[in-house]
């Protein structure tokens, strides 16, 4: 879809929150600030994909706090 390969991916990460869990604010890309870089022959990640494998009763949001959006989790597959 993206026109990226297996080569430079990252390997896939399967997170379960727990009831009332939550993930604290960070970044899914490098910042030239926080001192670790990418390699340099991989650049910076340029894509997240987040699938949900059960609907979420309630929260769960994706909060991009830079431009005030938030993203429901909504099941990938009926």
């Amino acid at each position: 879809m993206v026109n990226l390969d297996m080569e430079t991916a990252e390997p896939l990460q399967v997170v379960n929150y727990g009831i009332g869990g939550q993930y604290e604010p960070h970044f899914d890309h490098s910042r030239d600030d926080d001192g670790h870089q990418f390699e340099s022959w991989r650049g910076n990640r340029v894509a997240t994909w987040i699938f949900y494998l059960s609907d979420v009763s309630a929260g769960g949001y994706t909060v991009f706090t830079e431009i005030g959006a938030k993203v429901p989790p909504v099941k990938v597959c009926r």
